[in-house]
């Protein structure tokens, strides 16, 4: 799956692309372009799903790549889970 999202960043607006790379029942894992650099996030999104606990906090971490605003990390991880909650709804209908 890939997905194009609109994140603000120094008063500058960005299409970020991300597209799923791994997903098991367990972890997803998450591949976020920017223009020059990409990072690799994992969430624990399908456990939570799996065990019913949906309203937990999904937990994120960086695999690989660096990001060096905490801002912006959190934005790009907001909009993802958006996502990734929007597509499980659709999918359970």
């Amino acid at each position: 799956m890939d997905w194009t999202f609109p994140v603000s960043y120094k008063s500058k607006e960005y299409n970020i692309k991300a597209s799923l790379i791994y997903d098991s029942s367990q972890v997803q894992r998450i591949k976020v372009y920017g223009s020059k650099s990409y990072i690799v996030l994992q969430n624990n999104f399908p456990l939570l799903n799996k065990q019913g606990n949906t309203s937990k906090g999904i937990k994120w971490q960086i695999l690989e790549g660096e990001i060096n605003d905490a801002k912006l990390l959190t934005h790009i991880i907001y909009y993802l889970e958006e996502i990734i909650k929007k597509e499980m709804k659709e999918n359970s209908l």
